[in-house]
C-alpha cells in the first residue's frame, strides 16, 4: 500500500476491526513492537491470536491465555481470523502469510495496523531517528507521568524504571517510537514528530541518500511540529525545505528555540529562545545522553510540562536496557550491554565507556549482511577504537548471505579475535583488559549465559 493512501489503508482495517466477530492475528509477534500491538489489542477488548519463529524475549511479557501464542513451526490460523497483522522481519513466502493470501484474509503490515489502532489517542508524539529513538521515548514517559498526564508509551526497549517496553495509560496522551525502516512512519500523522539524527541504517532498503532524505522530509511534514536537532547537518537541510520552521534543539546553537550548554558530565544548562531555563542533568554515560534530554525537555515544554518537573524527572532517570546497561562483573571487570548495531553507536558507546574505565574490550554481533556489507569500512572504524574486539558471527536475521561478506573477515579487517562458538567466549575475554561491552541488535542470550551462567535467560 502506498504511504499516500494510507488514510484509506486506515480506514480499511477500522473496519476490519469494527466486523462483528473480528479476531486479529500477528506473525512475528515475538518482536518488540509487535508484542506491544498485541497488548495494546487486547487492551482494546480486540480478539487476539499470535505467532513466532523463536522464543523471543518479549513474549513472556503478554502474559497469553494457553493456545493464544505458539512458537515454531506455523499452525493452522484460527478459525475465526479476519485480519493478519505481519512484522517486516517477516518472509514474503511464510506459511501463514500464504495461507491468509488464500482464505481472503486482510493482511497487513504492523505500521499500517498500529496507524489505525491509535487512532483514539488525542495527542501523539512519535520519535523517529538513527540513534536514540528508545531512550527519548523513555524520557518523554518519564517527565509525563511525573507531570500527571497518564501517556500510553510503545517503547523499543523496557521502559526506564519499568519491567516492560509499553505502558497503558489513557487516551489523552499517546508517546511511541517511529521507525524509517521500509517508510513505517509514513503511516503517522502525530502532533509532535522528534528528529533526533539521520544516518543510513537500513541498506536493504533505502538505496540511496536522496531516498533516505526524501522519506525524512515527508515525515517532517506529516508532523503538526516538528522538533528537530539542529547538530545533525542532514537533518537542518531537510528541515529547511519545510514551509514553517520546526522546533530547533542543540548544542550552543543560537537560532535553537532549546539550546544547551554542557557544564559539567551530565550536566547542562538549558536556555529557551536565549534565556536561561537552568540546569538539567542525566546520570547517564555518554555525552549524546544530554542531547537526547534535551530533546525530552525541548518536546515536554511545547507540550505544557513546567521545566520544574522535567528537570526532576529526568534527573531521576534511570536509563534503559540495553542502552550502555550494566549488567555485571566478569573477573572484577565491568559487563555492558549494548544494542549499538551501526557504527556510529559503536563509537559513541566505545568514547563513553572509555571516558569512565579506560580499557574497552568490544564483543560485536553484526546484524544483517546488507548493514555489514554497505557500512563496512565505519564497522572497521569505529571497532578498532575498542582496546580489543571480538566478533561473532552474522545474524542474517532476514537475509540471505552476500559473498565475501563474514564475520571472519571482518575480524581480519578489524585486528580481532573471531568467535565461532561462544563456548570459546571466556579463553577469548581473557587475553583481552578493560571493561567488557556486549554490543549488537542480535539475540545475545547465548553471550550472556556463558557470561552469567548462574542467571540464564
Amino acid at each position: 500500500m502506498s504511504k499516500n493512501n494510507s488514510s484509506r489503508g486506515r480506514l480499511n482495517v477500522l473496519r476490519a476491526l469494527a466486523a462483528e466477530g473480528a479476531h486479529v492475528h500477528f506473525l512475528g509477534v515475538g518482536g518488540v513492537s509487535m508484542s506491544s500491538l498485541f497488548a495494546l489489542s487486547r487492551r482494546f477488548g480486540i480478539s487476539v491470536s499470535g505467532e513466532d519463529r523463536a522464543q523471543g524475549e518479549y513474549i513472556r511479557t503478554l502474559a497469553c491465555d494457553v493456545g493464544d501464542v505458539w512458537v515454531g513451526e506455523h499452525r493452522p490460523l484460527p478459525g475465526n481470523t479476519t485480519l493478519l497483522v505481519y512484522s517486516l522481519a517477516v518472509s514474503e513466502d511464510d506459511a501463514a502469510l500464504r495461507e491468509a493470501e488464500e482464505k481472503g484474509i486482510m493482511t497487513v503490515s504492523r505500521a499500517e495496523y498500529m496507524s489505525a489502532l491509535v487512532e483514539p489517542y488525542k495527542f501523539k508524539v512519535a520519535v523517529s531517528g538513527t540513534h536514540g529513538k528508545s531512550t527519548v521515548t523513555s524520557m518523554l514517559h518519564t517527565v509525563f507521568k511525573a507531570a500527571g498526564l497518564l501517556p500510553t508509551t510503545l517503547s523499543g526497549a523496557p521502559l526506564s524504571g519499568e519491567m516492560c517496553h509499553f505502558s497503558h495509560g489513557s487516551l489523552d496522551y499517546l508517546i511511541f517510537e517511529s521507525c524509517e525502516y521500509k517508510d513505517s512512519f509514513l503511516y503517522f500523522t502525530p502532533d509532535v514528530g522528534v528528529f533526533l539524527n539521520l544516518e543510513l541504517d537500513h541498506p536493504d532498503y533505502f538505496k540511496s541518500a536522496a531516498q533516505l532524505s526524501d522519506s525524512f522530509l515527508t515525515a517532517m511534514k506529516r508532523a503538526r511540529l516538528p522538533v528537530v536537532y539542529a547538530g545533525d547537518p542532514a537533518l537542518r537541510k531537510i528541515a529547511e525545505k519545510l514551509d514553517t520552521p520546526p522546533i530547533y534543539f542543540g548544542e550552543d546553537v543560537d537560532f535553537c528555540t532549546y539550546s544547551y550548554r554542557k557544564v559539567g558530565q551530565g550536566v547542562a544548562e538549558l536556555f529557551h529562545k536565549g534565556s536561561l531555563l537552568g540546569e538539567i542533568s542525566v546520570s547517564l554515560l555518554g555525552d549524546f545522553n544530554l542531547t537526547n534530554a534535551a530533546a525530552a525537555t525541548a518536546v515536554s515544554i511545547e507540550c505544557g510540562v513546567p521545566f520544574d518537573v522535567v528537570k526532576e524527572a529526568l534527573g531521576g532517570f534511570s536509563g534503559v536496557a540495553r542502552r550502555l546497561e550494566l549488567i555485571g562483573e566478569y573477573k572484577g571487570r565491568a559487563v555492558y550491554y549494548d544494542y549499538a548495531h551501526h557504527p556510529t553507536e559503536i563509537r559513541e558507546g566505545i568514547r563513553a565507556l572509555g571516558s569512565v574505565h579506560g580499557g574497552v574490550t568490544v564483543v560485536f554481533l553484526p546484524h544483517t549482511y546488507s548493514r555489514t556489507a554497505a557500512l563496512w569500512e565505519d564497522f572497521t572504524a569505529s571497532l578498532r577504537l575498542a582496546d580489543y574486539a571480538i566478533i561473532g558471527s552474522i545474524d542474517g536475521v532476514r537475509e540471505g548471505k552476500i559473498e565475501g561478506i563474514s564475520a571472519e573477515r571482518l575480524a581480519r579487517d578489524v585486528g580481532a579475535y573471531y568467535l565461532s562458538d561462544s563456548r570459546q567466549l571466556l579463553r577469548l575475554l581473557d587475553k583481552t583488559e578493560g571493561c567488557v561491552a556486549l554490543m549488537g541488535a542480535a539475540d545475545m542470550r547465548e553471550i550472556k549465559n556463558t557470561l552469567f551462567p548462574q542467571e540464564k535467560t
